[in-house]
């Protein structure tokens, strides 16, 4: 094969226009622009961070939004299980827990 038609980056042979340089990251053997798809991975990759960090602000909102109930009620004279018992015993809270453990980013 002529030189014309290896990777300009790593110097390989293409294997059509799906190979992946590993030595030059979002560019395609043969192409000399960045794969679109890459420019759209990293905008999904940026919404799923920002939607986690709005979801771990709000979950410490509802923690907090407990912690002030608990409080009222212990001030008034009354009862109320810990806050840590409420967090684990709430089904909203359980979910929230388990979604944020699963999708952490890498």
């Amino acid at each position: 094969m002529s030189d014309k038609n290896r990777c300009q980056y790593c110097g390989s042979e293409p294997f059509g226009h799906f190979s992946i340089c590993p030595l030059y990251d979002g560019f395609r053997h043969g192409l000399s622009q960045p794969d679109p798809r890459d420019a759209t991975i990293a905008a999904l990759r940026a919404e799923v961070e920002g939607l986690q960090q709005e979801m771990r602000a709000l979950y410490r909102a509802y923690v907090g939004t407990l912690e002030n109930g608990r409080d009222r009620i212990i001030f008034l004279g009354g009862e109320c299980d810990s806050l840590e018992r409420m967090e684990e015993g709430d089904p909203a809270l359980i979910r929230a827990r388990a979604a944020l453990a699963e999708k952490e980013p890498t």
